[in-house]
């Protein structure tokens, strides 16, 4: 947080790494929740940027992606009851954004903690741990659908399949880098990473990353709180004051 080429900046909300090439050069880009842009590189002065509001300002912003193309920014105002998009020309985000939903909004958005983007669909995550999925038309004659909420496929013995598993109550998600498919969830009280594979009829649960059991007792005491991918396929956990990596994750 502060004022940056004459911008003031408020408390960071999200961070997303960027693609080498884009308009600022920058590595990393945060955002505030009244929609302040701040664009990060090693040894060069932050340059913060103020994303053009929806016409009836913020409401509270909870979270924001960039699409696994990594064109598009997406924001996701809780309060409002809204997701904006924002064309992005390399990573530029200076357009006046499109709503997502059409007449069909998911109920309880207020409740909503963060957001995904693959394509034309977009996954929100819910402080209950339950899922919707929406997928974006681009045609007047069929508005934009949501399922709400998706179910999550257990065939794991003696689980139940439903729009939550038992034993998950996850607080992030997030797509790795291209082809991949499979959408990642945080699970921070076990520092669990559940992968799901996203199908029309639900969510299938293919697995989970967990350190090793000794490990996990030595090393980690608290829930954790963050996690991520790089594109070569490196696995980042925030636990406490470190972050752990697993290389070369399936």
């Amino acid at each position: 947080a502060g004022v940056y080429n004459g911008h003031a900046v408020g408390a960071l909300i999200d961070i997303v790494a960027l693609p080498k090439i884009n308009a600022y050069d920058a590595t990393v880009l945060a955002m505030d929740a009244n929609g302040a842009l701040l664009y990060c590189a090693p040894e060069v002065a932050p340059r913060a940027l103020p994303l053009a509001a929806p016409e009836l300002g913020w409401s509270g912003i909870a979270a924001f992606t960039l699409d696994v193309d990594k064109r598009n920014l997406y924001v996701l105002d809780a309060q409002a009851g809204m997701v904006w998009m924002y064309g992005g020309n390399l990573l530029d985000f200076a357009s006046l954004p499109a709503m997502f939903f059409g007449k069909q909004v998911p109920e309880n958005m207020r409740q909503a903690v963060d957001l995904a983007v693959n394509g034309d669909d977009l996954y929100l995550l819910f402080q209950d741990g339950h899922v919707t999925a929406c997928t974006l038309s681009r045609l007047d004659v069929q508005p934009t659908r949501c399922r709400d909420p998706l179910t999550m496929v257990d065939n794991r013995l003696q689980r139940k399949s439903g729009p939550t598993l038992m034993d998950g109550r996850f607080t992030a998600l997030t797509f790795a880098s291209p082809p991949d498919p499979s959408l990642y969830f945080l699970e921070p009280n076990t520092q669990a990473i559940y992968r799901f594979s996203p199908r029309a009829e639900g969510l299938f649960l293919q697995g989970q990353f967990r350190a090793e059991s000794r490990f996990a007792r030595r090393q980690f005491s608290v829930p954790a709180s963050a996690f991520t991918f790089s594109p070569d396929r490196r696995l980042f956990l925030c636990v406490g004051d470190q972050v752990y990596y697993a290389a070369d994750v399936p």
